[in-house]
């Protein structure tokens, strides 16, 4: 007759040793995780990641920084853009932005990581479209041809998408955070006889959208908002006091202002967000968007 031992008051560690069990938190910080933030057109998807100190945006659009001071970012940004829109490199010539280009990035970050050098916590792409645009024109390049069209299609599609979530899987293995950003249009469709709606929708074809939103750990939707705020403002009197100085009266004004807002449950924009770590709407201000974004998603 067999005794049969149970594993009652033994730790995971010991029924697993062998194998090895992770003895730390397993929830990876904002700064980590391979992530997604879309929205409208300038609605401050690139400012919050110009507020991260531990970013490294590639400007992938070749766009001018929405900052009027140097000083408001705080993120590494490469290429620059002079006067003329050229792409501008660190030795400060232009050159023409290719797919190359950024691979070298992607490799350079791949080398730093395995040699432990000083490097960015979080590599940014901005915008996909435009890591898709030069996809296109390296892929067409490389074969010869002339137009993306005239390659093979669902072959030529699948080396498209395998360039860039490669590049991106590469700096994931090597322990980089990896965030991409997205724009999203609204469609109009119909909903009934006489009847539309305006819905939102990616900027990306939806087969890549199916090959990369399973791998995303969080996607997120920055929605730009006007809303009516208080606002407390001081008003000269037109008098003055005993001590010769002009008199001012506070008072409280109401005005419509902009709110820029992250999401990941408004039912709206269901099928672009996902999160394993949910939180409440966050309003994000112009100074500081990734502190407050941060603060939310580690006290959730």
């Amino acid at each position: 007759m067999s005794v049969q031992k149970l594993n009652t008051g033994s730790t995971m560690d010991q029924r697993f040793a062998r194998l090895g069990v992770a003895k730390s938190a397993t929830r990876a910080g904002p700064k980590s995780v391979f992530g997604m933030v879309s929205g409208a057109p300038s609605c401050g998807k690139t400012n919050l990641f110009m507020s991260c100190p531990d970013a490294y945006i590639v400007n992938v659009d070749q766009a001018s920084m929405p900052a009027s001071n140097a000083d408001d970012i705080h993120a590494g940004v490469w290429p620059g853009v002079n006067e003329q829109g050229q792409s501008i490199d660190t030795d400060g010539k232009a050159f023409l932005m290719k797919w190359e280009k950024v691979q070298e990035k992607v490799d350079l970050l791949k080398e730093l990581a395995e040699n432990n050098q000083p490097r960015p916590g979080l590599v940014v792409f901005d915008t996909l479209a435009g890591l898709l645009s030069l996809g296109q024109e390296y892929l067409t390049r490389k074969s010869g041809k002339t137009d993306f069209k005239q390659l093979d299609g669902r072959r030529a599609y699948d080396d498209l998408y395998a360039l860039i979530i490669n590049a991106c899987a590469d700096l994931r293995r090597c322990g980089y955070g990896v965030w991409l950003c997205c724009h999203i249009v609204n469609r109009t469709i119909q909903v009934g006889e006489d009847r539309y709606e305006d819905r939102p929708k990616l900027t990306i074809t939806g087969g890549f959208w199916q090959r990369l939103f399973w791998q995303l750990e969080i996607s997120m939707v920055l929605t730009a908002e006007w809303d009516m705020v208080s606002k407390e403002v001081e008003q000269d009197t037109g008098r003055k006091g005993t001590d010769g100085k002009p008199v001012v009266r506070k008072r409280t004004v109401t005005e419509k202002a902009r709110k820029h807002i992250l999401t990941v449950n408004r039912e709206e924009f269901s099928g672009i967000t996902k999160g394993k770590v949910e939180f409440p709407d966050v309003v994000v201000p112009r100074v500081g968007s990734w502190a407050a974004f941060e603060n939310a998603y580690t006290n959730s």
